[in-house]
């Protein structure tokens, strides 16, 4: 517009302009228009532009307060309003003044300010929260870094299983009351290579992330596959958020055997891993939205495998697109990255089955071990401890000798049937104790019937104290009843107890006793009454089992 307009003719129509009476205008018009070679509208828009640009004539008391206190006032209010922590809202300038107010941090009279004036001398005082600096970052070839990340879909929420596929349908918008109602939901796991910015995704039906899924994931997205062909292999560095897959074990045991380098950005900075953090955003907009763009998209229904298979098309698709920073496409911009550093690290396909969670078991004598209340037996393995892995993937059991790491054969216990016996292998000891080369010499065995050593001394054993006086005595343990010539010699007792019960017999059998054992019966029970009344039945029934086998012979 500047240029269009010869600069000494504005001159005129402008003090024109400025001279105008009432009414003047539409004789102005007719004169300076065809004048000045324009529109009436081209004229407004030139007044309106330097209206704009017209320098204005700074105030005579610029930068003075007519309240010296003012902005000792403001600080304190900005530093009210600045007082909830990181992570919630800032307060507003209203409702920062009356907290200053209530807790006497301002006079009352600073109630007068405008809030504007108080913003405004906020703003001159640099007492604002400028955003965040940020630090661009990009890897140097391709698989240095993988950003890795988790969303729950936008549209998308299961109905039902057909022919083992969920049946996804579609909504408006994400409800989380609703999701939390049927518990399980569609999840999309995605990863971005950070140098060729290639992107790959998948979605599947769980109640929430996991780390199962999580490695599954990888397992796909890291392997050779016809759905994401020619794009595979695995990082240096995986990058995500503090989320529950960074803070599983097994996910971190995992990583650290294939091996790949685990690192996690902080809290609350969900910008680090920006770049598939903006892919979900691109998925709903470009991708979900398109299933909504119809009239019956309430009662259409798509199965998971269907949706994944037109995900990945549609992903083949956006990864031809321009790199932001490269003169070549993403996918050209991998290739070519793949080439100069000599292709790509495959993984292991066994190294995922390796993915689960440890646990210490000990083996008992059997071989067996009990795990969430079942019993397991272990092949050629007994009386020693085991690790005992729950897979991520399929959720089975695999048993690893610690010291060896041997991964050992077992199945699920059961007793064998009376008469069957198994035998087991010898251990160590067991085979130098049957080999004969082991063999003791005869001269190391020992002769317990050899003549001892002159020094030794035997020690005579001394009769108990018993509760009442000491036992009747009786010499050394024999019966009072003297040998009778052509009777067997009195039998020595254990106890007080067996010469008791053996007393009680010769009186079964009608034999008549000596006055020393009638003495022992009347002070025996006399000494133990409260025992015989406990347990007086049972002698009395062994005595007559006794005899009647004595009897029977």
């Amino acid at each position: 517009m500047q240029g269009e307009i010869d600069p000494e003719k504005e001159g005129d129509a402008l003090r024109a302009w400025g001279e105008l009476s009432r009414g003047g205008r539409e004789e102005w018009f007719k004169i300076f228009l065809p004048y000045l070679g324009i529109s009436r509208a081209s004229w407004y828009r030139r007044l309106q532009y330097l209206e704009r640009n017209r320098p204005r004539k700074a105030r005579a008391d610029q930068g003075q307060r007519k309240i010296p206190q003012v902005e000792e006032w403001v600080r304190r209010i900005v530093r009210q309003k600045y007082a909830p922590e990181e992570g919630w809202r800032v307060l507003t300038t209203e409702d920062a003044v009356k907290q200053c107010l209530q807790n006497g941090m301002i006079p009352p009279e600073a109630a007068a300010l405008p809030l504007c004036t108080i913003n405004r001398i906020a703003r001159e005082l640099g007492l604002y929260r400028q955003p965040e600096r940020q630090n661009r970052f990009q890897a140097s070839f391709p698989g240095e870094l993988h950003q890795f990340d988790a969303s729950g879909s936008e549209h998308f929420y299961p109905v039902r299983q057909e022919g083992g596929s969920w049946i996804l349908k579609l909504r408006r918008r994400r409800q989380k009351n609703r999701d939390k109602l049927e518990r399980l939901r569609v999840w999309i796991y995605g990863l971005v290579d950070d140098y060729s910015r290639v992107h790959l995704a998948r979605y599947v039906v769980a109640a929430g992330e996991s780390a199962a899924d999580g490695i599954d994931f990888l397992r796909w997205a890291w392997g050779k596959n016809e759905e994401h062909t020619p794009i595979y292999g695995i990082p240096e560095t995986l990058y995500l958020d503090q989320g529950s897959m960074a803070k599983s074990k097994s996910f971190k045991d995992f990583c650290g055997a294939i091996p790949v380098n685990l690192k996690a950005h902080l809290p609350y900075k969900a910008r680090a891993t920006g770049k598939v953090e903006v892919r979900w955003r691109h998925l709903w907009r470009r991708f979900e939205t398109i299933f909504g763009a119809s009239q019956d998209w309430q009662k259409r229904e798509i199965s998971l495998d269907e949706l994944n298979r037109q995900l990945y098309a549609f992903i083949a698709r956006t990864n031809q697109g321009k790199h932001p920073n490269l003169d070549m496409s993403k996918l050209e911009a991998w290739l070519t990255g793949v080439k100069t550093q000599g292709g790509v690290v495959e993984i292991e396909p066994s190294a995922f089955m390796g993915a689960g969670k440890r646990y210490r078991r000990v083996l008992d004598g059997a071989g067996c071990f009990n795990f969430k209340g079942v019993a397991y037996h272990v092949e050629g393995l007994h009386s020693a401890p085991v690790w005992v892995y729950q897979l991520l993937l399929g959720g089975e059991l695999l048993v690893k000798d610690p010291e060896s790491g041997k991964v050992l054969e077992y199945h699920l216990f059961s007793p064998r049937l009376l008469g069957e016996y198994q035998g087991t292998q010898k251990t160590p000891l067991e085979e130098i104790l049957s080999d004969a080369a082991y063999e003791l010499p005869q001269a190391s065995r020992f002769d317990f019937g050899a003549e001892l050593p002159e020094n030794v001394v035997y020690l005579t054993p001394r009769n108990r104290e018993l509760r009442g006086g000491p036992e009747p005595e009786a010499q050394q343990g024999e019966s009072a009843v003297e040998a009778r010539e052509g009777e067997p010699v009195p039998r020595l007792f254990v106890s007080t107890l067996d010469r008791y019960e053996h007393l009680l017999m010769q009186i079964e059998q009608g034999r008549e006793l000596s006055e020393d054992d009638q003495n022992f019966i009347a002070w025996f029970r006399s000494e133990y009454q409260g025992m015989l009344d406990l347990v007086g039945e049972a002698i009395t029934r062994r005595i007559k089992m006794q005899l009647t086998l004595m009897n029977r012979e």
